[in-house]
């Protein structure tokens, strides 16, 4: 029979770290300051892009979030002015036909009931390109490389053309049928 001595301090600390009290968070000295939160993005695709307009919640209170309604709110860039409406409580909404342009700036003004305005700017940069990538099974007979490359027509355009067995693949990949001895 083995005797296996464990020290009394891991004993301890397994102890203490098993033992949790509840924070009350009313004891510390937090100050709340009601803030308004915006959550939204633009992005290149056609569809409906969405703001969410609501207030900071105070960690000492388990209130729900509280949503501003009937704000003012719009997209401007150098050429046009979008503004968004209200689908839900909280939520602004564009139509469905707006999309971003890459390369161009975007500024979002909000004017709330209370007549607080909020602006704020972002540059809507393209996306990395992808790299190209390469795989070979170990015992060399079957390969894929898909290799990317920019189509011309713009930054963002970019092409991916897969090569299996180094031959160019220009079907349909849901017609063509890849079969390998490995999984």
């Amino acid at each position: 029979m083995k005797t296996i001595y464990i020290p009394a301090f891991i004993i301890f600390l397994s102890l203490q770290m098993s033992c949790t009290q509840p924070t009350d968070l009313s004891d510390l000295d937090i100050h709340y300051i009601d803030r308004l939160v915006v959550d939204g993005m633009i992005t290149t695709q056609k569809k409906e892009h969405k703001v969410l307009l609501y207030h900071s919640t105070d960690p000492g209170k388990t209130d729900s979030i509280v949503y501003e309604s009937g704000a003012s709110v719009s997209i401007t860039d150098a050429d046009t002015t979008v503004l968004l409406t209200e689908k839900s409580v909280g939520e602004y909404v564009t139509d469905t036909n707006f999309a971003g342009k890459v390369c161009k700036t975007y500024t979002l003004n909000i004017t709330l009931k209370s007549g607080a305005e909020y602006s704020a700017s972002s540059y809507l940069y393209p996306s990395k390109v992808v790299d190209s990538l390469y795989y070979v099974l170990n015992d060399g007979t079957y390969d894929i490389y898909l290799k990317a490359h920019s189509a011309g027509n713009g930054v963002s355009d970019c092409i991916i053309d897969l090569y299996i067995n180094d031959t160019l693949i220009t079907t349909k990949l849901r017609d063509k049928k890849i079969y390998t001895d490995r999984v």
